[in-house]
């Protein structure tokens, strides 16, 4: 098996230096190391080196469009007889929120809504209209795939979906931070209260027991806590049953990743984010070495 890793633009022949620890990581647990050039995130033609003809790939990198990673799919198989183990229409699955959201068992995640791609996002009174008509308490905005939870108060966190003018105020302020690189249009999360375990020292947003799972046909492979920060002896670790019954609609990936958060007032477990498997960092609170000492085990099985 081999792990594709983007290469260094002004080193071509070197990973790029962000991936640089985990490709180290990967090499010492007996993978192959691959390269993908940088210019497919820019639109360009995909160039691949130092792949191992008629080996399945794992992509590690940047978050890529589906139509880019499509094009990754159909290099590596035309030109090195090779697969991607999360094949592209896995990927579009776990990209956009819209579709994993239909994957999950209802209650298992933040009831949330969205606006279809080519609504008109400037009628911020009628936006405003339909989170008041659907929600009664806090949200948070995004788009189909990220966030802007980096300004947590200003262009992410919505006190109350029915004070029409907060809603436009954050709405408005994460349209100006996305600005073109808005993908799909407005989603619209309710705002659960999970287990606290302290305040993002640099993002003043709160900090909850939150984990990160990568699985293999909907087994956990490796779990480690999301964050570096906050106290998670103020929580429970999730046992791998309950992640993998909220996982249940990921079985047919073969390499998958979900966020989980445990619920304030009990022991249950919700679902924050579905993950394209790739493009998913191992969490602030987990191990590079230990990731890929896990995921090389599953690929043995």
């Amino acid at each position: 098996m081999n792990i594709l890793f983007p290469a260094n633009p002004i080193k071509p022949k070197a990973v790029e230096q962000s991936f640089g620890w985990e490709a180290a990581a990967a090499k010492e647990a007996g993978f192959g190391v691959g390269r993908i050039d940088l210019e497919v995130v820019l639109g360009g033609d995909v160039k691949i080196a130092n792949i191992t003809p008629h080996s399945e790939v794992v992509y590690r990198g940047w978050l890529v469009k589906p139509e880019q990673y499509r094009a990754i799919e159909a290099n590596l198989r035309e030109h090195h007889q090779s697969r991607l183990v999360s094949e592209s229409a896995h990927y579009e699955e776990a990209y956009l929120l819209p579709n994993w959201y239909r994957l999950l068992p209802e209650g298992t995640t933040p009831r949330s809504i969205w606006l279809e791609p080519g609504t008109d996002l400037s009628n911020l009174d009628e936006i405003a209209k339909r989170v008041a008509a659907a929600f009664d308490g806090p949200v948070v905005v995004k788009d189909y795939v990220k966030s802007a939870k980096h300004k947590w108060f200003d262009a992410c966190f919505i006190r109350d979906a029915r004070n029409e003018d907060e809603v436009k105020r954050v709405v408005r302020n994460f349209l100006d931070i996305v600005r073109e690189g808005l993908v799909g249009s407005l989603v619209f999360r309710q705002y659960l209260d999970f287990r606290r375990i302290g305040i993002h020292p640099k993002l003043g947003m709160p900090l909850v027991n939150e984990w990160r799972a990568f699985l293999c046909y909907g087994k956990v492979i490796y779990l480690a806590p999301y964050w570096s920060n906050g106290d998670y002896s103020k929580g429970d670790k999730p046992n791998a049953a309950p992640i993998e019954m909220l996982a249940a609609g990921l079985r047919h990936h073969q390499f998958s990743s979900i966020d989980v958060a445990q619920n304030a007032d009990s022991a249950d477990w919700s679902v924050m984010e579905i993950n394209p498997p790739g493009a998913a960092g191992v969490p602030e609170g987990g191990n590079v070495r230990d990731f890929y000492q896990a995921l090389r085990a599953s690929a043995r099985s």
